[in-house]
């Protein structure tokens, strides 16, 4: 359950199609209701533009975001082998 008191959501989905839908689709999407100082981790496959624009987006409203892609495919989970980049603000 996510609302106005979450510090931090996790995304982990198929696509980018997916990720723009749960941050920005419809009328109740994460941008709307996460406050100020929250955190929005992002680890699905995603473009560089999109993860820029979720950015910026986030930022506007002091949300601070963090794409953090994954490497390694199901084989590598399992056996605790993958690897995860993070990019985001320094703070």
């Amino acid at each position: 359950f996510i609302n106005q008191s979450t510090d931090v959501v996790l995304i982990v989905l198929v696509n980018e199609a997916q990720c723009q839908s749960t941050c920005f689709g419809g009328d109740v999407n994460l941008l709307s209701i996460l406050r100020e100082g929250a955190c929005v981790i992002v680890s699905s496959t995603v473009s560089a533009e999109w993860s820029k624009s979720a950015s910026e987006q986030f930022t506007k409203k002091n949300i601070q975001f963090c794409d953090c892609p994954v490497s390694g495919g199901a084989v590598r989970a399992l056996a605790g082998e993958i690897t995860i980049m993070a990019s985001g603000e320094p703070s």
